[in-house]
Protein backbone atom coordinates (compact mmCIF):
# COMPACT_ATOMS: atom_id res chain seq x y z
CA UNK A 1 0.00 0.00 0.00
CA UNK A 2 1.22 3.49 -0.91
CA UNK A 3 -0.48 6.15 1.23
CA UNK A 4 -0.55 9.66 -0.25
CA UNK A 5 -1.75 12.84 1.42
CA UNK A 6 -3.46 15.78 -0.19
CA UNK A 7 -2.93 19.24 1.23
CA UNK A 8 -6.24 19.62 3.07
CA UNK A 9 -5.39 17.50 6.12
CA UNK A 10 -1.85 16.16 6.11
CA UNK A 11 -1.68 15.81 9.94
CA UNK A 12 -4.50 13.24 9.75
CA UNK A 13 -2.77 11.38 6.90
CA UNK A 14 0.42 11.26 8.97
CA UNK A 15 -1.48 9.77 11.92
CA UNK A 16 -3.06 7.14 9.64
CA UNK A 17 0.39 6.26 8.28
CA UNK A 18 1.67 5.95 11.85
CA UNK A 19 -1.20 3.61 12.72
CA UNK A 20 -0.37 1.50 9.66
CA UNK A 21 3.35 1.61 10.51
CA UNK A 22 4.27 2.97 7.08
CA UNK A 23 5.61 6.27 5.74
CA UNK A 24 3.63 8.64 3.55
CA UNK A 25 4.38 8.27 -0.15
CA UNK A 26 5.92 11.28 -1.88
CA UNK A 27 4.13 13.75 -4.12
CA UNK A 28 4.49 17.32 -5.29
CA UNK A 29 1.47 19.60 -5.14
CA UNK A 30 1.68 23.10 -6.57
CA UNK A 31 -0.94 25.85 -6.56
CA UNK A 32 -0.48 28.57 -9.12
CA UNK A 33 -1.22 32.27 -8.66
CA UNK A 34 -4.63 31.88 -10.30
CA UNK A 35 -5.61 29.07 -7.91
CA UNK A 36 -5.11 26.13 -10.28
CA UNK A 37 -3.55 23.02 -8.74
CA UNK A 38 -1.06 20.54 -10.20
CA UNK A 39 -0.24 17.13 -8.70
CA UNK A 40 2.87 15.07 -9.42
CA UNK A 41 3.61 11.62 -7.99
CA UNK A 42 7.22 11.11 -6.93
CA UNK A 43 6.88 7.40 -6.11
CA UNK A 44 6.26 4.63 -8.65
CA UNK A 45 2.68 3.36 -8.22
CA UNK A 46 2.68 0.68 -10.93
CA UNK A 47 0.93 -2.47 -9.64
CA UNK A 48 0.57 -0.85 -6.21
CA UNK A 49 -2.53 -0.20 -4.10
CA UNK A 50 -2.62 3.59 -4.04
CA UNK A 51 -4.53 5.33 -1.21
CA UNK A 52 -5.13 9.08 -1.12
CA UNK A 53 -6.29 10.89 2.03
CA UNK A 54 -8.03 14.18 1.30
CA UNK A 55 -10.81 15.94 3.19
CA UNK A 56 -12.96 18.10 0.94
CA UNK A 57 -13.05 20.94 3.43
CA UNK A 58 -12.68 24.59 2.47
CA UNK A 59 -11.83 25.23 -0.32
CA UNK A 60 -13.87 22.17 -1.25
CA UNK A 61 -13.85 22.70 -5.01
CA UNK A 62 -10.07 23.07 -5.21
CA UNK A 63 -9.46 20.14 -2.85
CA UNK A 64 -11.75 17.96 -4.98
CA UNK A 65 -9.77 18.85 -8.11
CA UNK A 66 -6.52 18.06 -6.30
CA UNK A 67 -7.88 14.69 -5.18
CA UNK A 68 -9.08 13.76 -8.67
CA UNK A 69 -5.67 14.55 -10.14
CA UNK A 70 -4.12 11.90 -7.88
CA UNK A 71 -6.44 9.30 -9.41
CA UNK A 72 -5.88 10.48 -12.98
CA UNK A 73 -2.11 10.14 -12.76
CA UNK A 74 -2.38 6.93 -10.75
CA UNK A 75 -4.54 5.37 -13.44
CA UNK A 76 -2.11 6.43 -16.18
CA UNK A 77 0.80 5.04 -14.16
CA UNK A 78 -1.06 1.71 -13.89
CA UNK A 79 -1.72 1.53 -10.15
CA UNK A 80 -3.33 -1.78 -9.24
CA UNK A 81 -6.11 -0.10 -7.25
CA UNK A 82 -6.80 3.50 -6.24
CA UNK A 83 -8.69 4.28 -3.03
CA UNK A 84 -9.97 7.69 -1.96
CA UNK A 85 -10.19 8.27 1.80
CA UNK A 86 -12.43 11.30 2.20
CA UNK A 87 -13.01 11.98 5.91
CA UNK A 88 -15.17 15.01 5.10
CA UNK A 89 -17.18 15.07 1.87
CA UNK A 90 -18.11 18.48 0.46
CA UNK A 91 -21.63 18.88 -0.95
CA UNK A 92 -22.96 15.93 1.07
CA UNK A 93 -25.83 18.14 2.29
CA UNK A 94 -26.95 18.68 -1.31
CA UNK A 95 -28.19 15.09 -1.69
CA UNK A 96 -31.63 15.96 -3.05
CA UNK A 97 -33.44 18.77 -4.81
CA UNK A 98 -35.66 20.36 -2.15
CA UNK A 99 -37.12 22.89 -4.59
CA UNK A 100 -37.78 22.95 -8.31
CA UNK A 101 -34.66 23.86 -10.27
CA UNK A 102 -32.09 22.85 -7.61
CA UNK A 103 -29.13 20.66 -8.44
CA UNK A 104 -28.01 17.45 -6.67
CA UNK A 105 -24.40 18.45 -6.16
CA UNK A 106 -23.22 15.32 -4.33
CA UNK A 107 -24.14 13.28 -7.42
CA UNK A 108 -21.67 15.37 -9.42
CA UNK A 109 -18.95 14.78 -6.80
CA UNK A 110 -19.54 11.02 -6.92
CA UNK A 111 -19.32 11.06 -10.72
CA UNK A 112 -16.11 13.13 -10.63
CA UNK A 113 -14.42 10.55 -8.38
CA UNK A 114 -15.40 7.62 -10.61
CA UNK A 115 -14.40 9.40 -13.81
CA UNK A 116 -11.06 10.46 -12.33
CA UNK A 117 -10.16 6.80 -11.82
CA UNK A 118 -10.87 5.90 -8.21
CA UNK A 119 -11.81 2.24 -7.72
CA UNK A 120 -13.27 2.65 -4.25
CA UNK A 121 -14.08 5.35 -1.70
CA UNK A 122 -14.04 5.52 2.09
CA UNK A 123 -16.33 8.15 3.65
CA UNK A 124 -17.14 9.22 7.19
CA UNK A 125 -20.51 10.27 8.62
CA UNK A 126 -22.32 11.71 5.63
CA UNK A 127 -25.09 14.15 6.43
CA UNK A 128 -27.56 11.74 4.82
CA UNK A 129 -26.90 8.11 3.84
CA UNK A 130 -29.11 8.77 0.81
CA UNK A 131 -26.04 10.39 -0.79
CA UNK A 132 -24.42 6.94 -1.01
CA UNK A 133 -26.87 6.01 -3.76
CA UNK A 134 -24.96 8.23 -6.18
CA UNK A 135 -21.66 6.38 -5.79
CA UNK A 136 -21.21 3.78 -8.52
CA UNK A 137 -17.95 2.37 -7.17
CA UNK A 138 -17.51 0.35 -3.93
CA UNK A 139 -18.01 2.72 -1.00
CA UNK A 140 -17.41 2.18 2.70
CA UNK A 141 -19.30 4.55 4.97
CA UNK A 142 -17.74 4.76 8.42
CA UNK A 143 -19.32 6.07 11.61
CA UNK A 144 -17.55 7.94 14.40
CA UNK A 145 -19.90 6.41 17.00
CA UNK A 146 -17.27 3.85 18.01
CA UNK A 147 -14.58 6.54 18.36
CA UNK A 148 -16.80 8.84 20.41
CA UNK A 149 -18.26 6.10 22.61
CA UNK A 150 -14.75 4.86 23.47
CA UNK A 151 -13.66 8.40 24.36
CA UNK A 152 -16.75 9.04 26.51
CA UNK A 153 -16.35 5.72 28.34
CA UNK A 154 -12.73 6.57 29.11
CA UNK A 155 -13.87 9.92 30.57
CA UNK A 156 -17.27 8.86 31.90
CA UNK A 157 -17.05 10.83 35.13
CA UNK A 158 -16.48 14.03 33.14
CA UNK A 159 -19.81 13.43 31.40
CA UNK A 160 -21.97 12.99 34.44
CA UNK A 161 -21.64 9.21 34.78
CA UNK A 162 -25.11 7.63 34.73
CA UNK A 163 -26.74 11.06 34.37
CA UNK A 164 -25.59 11.39 30.76
CA UNK A 165 -28.11 11.73 27.94
CA UNK A 166 -27.47 11.97 24.17
CA UNK A 167 -29.60 14.50 22.31
CA UNK A 168 -30.18 14.70 18.57
CA UNK A 169 -30.42 18.34 17.41
CA UNK A 170 -33.09 17.41 14.85
CA UNK A 171 -35.10 14.45 13.54
CA UNK A 172 -32.52 13.75 10.84
CA UNK A 173 -29.87 12.88 13.45
CA UNK A 174 -32.16 10.90 15.75
CA UNK A 175 -30.89 7.49 14.59
CA UNK A 176 -27.24 8.50 15.04
CA UNK A 177 -27.95 9.83 18.54
CA UNK A 178 -29.78 6.63 19.42
CA UNK A 179 -26.82 4.57 18.17
CA UNK A 180 -24.39 6.51 20.36
CA UNK A 181 -26.76 6.31 23.34
CA UNK A 182 -27.11 2.55 22.82
CA UNK A 183 -23.33 2.09 22.72
CA UNK A 184 -23.08 3.99 26.01
CA UNK A 185 -26.20 2.36 27.52
CA UNK A 186 -27.87 5.70 28.26
CA UNK A 187 -31.09 7.38 27.15
CA UNK A 188 -31.53 9.71 24.19
CA UNK A 189 -33.79 12.65 23.33
CA UNK A 190 -34.53 14.67 20.21
CA UNK A 191 -35.00 18.34 19.41
CA UNK A 192 -37.47 19.17 16.66
CA UNK A 193 -36.58 22.24 14.64
CA UNK A 194 -38.02 24.25 11.78
CA UNK A 195 -35.75 25.91 9.25
CA UNK A 196 -36.74 28.09 6.25
CA UNK A 197 -35.65 26.39 3.00
CA UNK A 198 -34.28 29.66 1.63
CA UNK A 199 -32.15 30.31 4.78
CA UNK A 200 -30.02 27.19 5.20
CA UNK A 201 -28.07 28.45 8.22
CA UNK A 202 -31.09 29.76 10.15
CA UNK A 203 -33.13 27.78 12.68
CA UNK A 204 -36.56 29.25 13.34
CA UNK A 205 -37.62 27.40 16.48
CA UNK A 206 -37.23 24.09 18.32
CA UNK A 207 -39.01 21.79 20.77
CA UNK A 208 -37.49 19.09 22.99
CA UNK A 209 -38.86 15.54 22.95
CA UNK A 210 -37.51 13.80 26.04
CA UNK A 211 -36.50 14.56 29.64
CA UNK A 212 -33.11 16.21 30.23
CA UNK A 213 -33.75 17.66 33.68
CA UNK A 214 -30.62 17.40 35.90
CA UNK A 215 -28.83 15.56 33.08
CA UNK A 216 -25.42 16.06 31.49
CA UNK A 217 -26.29 16.54 27.82
CA UNK A 218 -24.29 15.76 24.70
CA UNK A 219 -25.81 17.27 21.56
CA UNK A 220 -24.65 14.87 18.82
CA UNK A 221 -24.50 15.77 15.13
CA UNK A 222 -22.55 14.97 11.98
CA UNK A 223 -21.01 18.45 11.73
CA UNK A 224 -20.69 21.85 13.35
CA UNK A 225 -20.77 24.59 10.73
CA UNK A 226 -22.28 27.91 11.81
CA UNK A 227 -23.55 26.26 15.00
CA UNK A 228 -27.11 27.57 14.74
CA UNK A 229 -28.73 24.14 15.02
CA UNK A 230 -26.59 22.73 17.82
CA UNK A 231 -26.46 25.87 19.92
CA UNK A 232 -30.23 26.27 19.76
CA UNK A 233 -30.59 22.61 20.77
CA UNK A 234 -28.22 23.21 23.70
CA UNK A 235 -30.19 26.29 24.73
CA UNK A 236 -33.40 24.28 24.53
CA UNK A 237 -31.95 21.56 26.80
CA UNK A 238 -30.57 24.06 29.33
CA UNK A 239 -33.94 25.80 29.49
CA UNK A 240 -35.51 22.42 30.31
CA UNK A 241 -33.26 21.87 33.32
CA UNK A 242 -30.19 20.16 31.88
CA UNK A 243 -27.19 20.43 34.22
CA UNK A 244 -24.69 21.09 31.44
CA UNK A 245 -24.65 20.84 27.66
CA UNK A 246 -21.78 19.71 25.42
CA UNK A 247 -21.57 19.64 21.64
CA UNK A 248 -20.15 16.60 19.84
CA UNK A 249 -19.83 16.28 16.07
CA UNK A 250 -17.72 14.34 13.61
CA UNK A 251 -16.80 17.28 11.40
CA UNK A 252 -15.63 20.58 12.89
CA UNK A 253 -16.23 22.91 9.97
CA UNK A 254 -16.68 26.08 12.07
CA UNK A 255 -17.56 28.26 9.10
CA UNK A 256 -18.05 32.03 9.26
CA UNK A 257 -17.77 32.50 13.02
CA UNK A 258 -14.75 33.48 15.13
CA UNK A 259 -13.40 31.31 17.94
CA UNK A 260 -14.57 33.78 20.64
CA UNK A 261 -18.13 33.05 19.52
CA UNK A 262 -17.65 29.38 20.49
CA UNK A 263 -15.56 30.07 23.58
CA UNK A 264 -18.19 32.45 24.97
CA UNK A 265 -21.14 30.16 24.20
CA UNK A 266 -23.24 28.54 26.93
CA UNK A 267 -21.98 25.01 26.23
CA UNK A 268 -19.42 23.32 28.49
CA UNK A 269 -17.20 21.77 25.81
CA UNK A 270 -17.17 21.10 22.09
CA UNK A 271 -15.83 17.78 20.76
CA UNK A 272 -14.98 17.07 17.12
CA UNK A 273 -12.78 14.60 15.26
CA UNK A 274 -9.81 15.55 13.10
CA UNK A 275 -11.71 14.74 9.89
CA UNK A 276 -11.37 18.45 9.12
CA UNK A 277 -8.16 20.26 9.98
CA UNK A 278 -9.07 23.01 12.43
CA UNK A 279 -6.57 25.83 11.92
CA UNK A 280 -4.69 27.05 14.97
CA UNK A 281 -6.34 30.48 14.71
CA UNK A 282 -9.77 28.81 14.97
CA UNK A 283 -9.01 26.69 18.02
CA UNK A 284 -10.28 27.68 21.45
CA UNK A 285 -10.11 26.45 25.03
CA UNK A 286 -13.45 24.63 24.99
CA UNK A 287 -12.50 22.62 21.90
CA UNK A 288 -11.39 18.98 22.15
CA UNK A 289 -10.22 17.15 18.99
CA UNK A 290 -10.40 13.34 18.92
CA UNK A 291 -8.53 11.50 16.17
CA UNK A 292 -10.30 9.12 13.81
CA UNK A 293 -6.97 7.88 12.42
CA UNK A 294 -7.22 4.49 14.22
CA UNK A 295 -10.72 3.94 12.79
CA UNK A 296 -9.61 4.75 9.23
CA UNK A 297 -6.37 2.74 9.44
CA UNK A 298 -8.15 -0.35 10.75
CA UNK A 299 -10.75 -0.23 8.01
CA UNK A 300 -8.16 0.40 5.31
CA UNK A 301 -6.58 -2.94 6.16
CA UNK A 302 -9.94 -4.67 5.67
CA UNK A 303 -11.28 -2.60 2.77
CA UNK A 304 -10.82 -4.65 -0.39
Amino acid sequence: MLLFSGTSNQPLAEKIAEELKISLASSEIVRFADGEVRVRLLDDVKDEHMVVVQSLSQPGDSNLMELCQFAEIGKRKKAKKITAVIPYLAYARQHRAHREGETIAVKLVANFLKTAGFNEVMLLDLHEEEALNYFKIPTLHLSAVETFSKYIDEHRDDFGGDDLIIVAPDRGRQKAAENLASALEVNSATVEKTRPLDQTDTVKECQLIGDVKNKEVIIYDDMISTGSTMLMAASCCLSQGAFRANLMATHGVFSHLEKNFWQNSAVEKIFVTDSVLVAENKRFEKLEIISIAPLIARNLLNFV
